[in-house]
């Protein structure tokens, strides 16, 4: 299965069990590069508050196409010339 189809499969799933595959996947890579990646207290912390803020919906929730504006809109412009 290729990467670009689990993105699609994953769109299709509800909030909760997006937050569970974000949470597999944050344990995966974890466990799997122990040594290359350590994932300190702090942020398993903060990881544990926005997870229980998804879950309990006190979260705000961004459609790429609104981050992807925001980006855009702080992003210097060239100059034309």
């Amino acid at each position: 299965m290729s990467v670009d189809t689990i993105k699609l499969e994953i769109t299709k799933l509800n909030r909760r069990q997006k937050v569970e595959i974000m949470h597999f996947l944050i344990e995966n890579v974890a466990e799997a590069e122990a040594d290359d990646f350590e994932l300190t207290e702090e942020l398993k912390a903060e990881l544990d508050r926005r997870e229980a803020a998804v879950k309990n919906g006190t979260a705000k929730m961004f459609i790429w196409e609104e981050v992807k504006s925001h980006l855009k809109s702080l992003s210097p412009r060239p100059n034309a010339s």
